[in-house]
């Protein structure tokens, strides 16, 4: 089991920070995990990991865009 989560539904993923947490799991320190908000409720908090993760995309060369706008949550 890769991050030892215990996930019963996929929108549990929505918060982002299950894909940071993966994100660090292949390129580990490219971004502090105390950035991430993992109690995240609300969609400006969802934001916030998203840009996160979109940021380590940018590092790692990896060319994918992720619309972090607030009509997309």
């Amino acid at each position: 089991m890769l991050l030892q989560l215990q996930l019963s539904k996929i929108e549990q993923c929505a918060t982002g920070s299950v894909y940071c947490q993966i994100m660090d799991a292949i390129y580990p320190g490219t971004f502090s995990i105390a950035k991430i908000k993992w109690g995240a409720k609300f969609d400006y908090e969802y934001i916030e990991n998203y840009k996160v993760l979109q940021n380590a995309f940018d590092k790692n060369g990896i060319k994918k865009h992720i619309d972090v706008s607030i009509e997309l949550l």
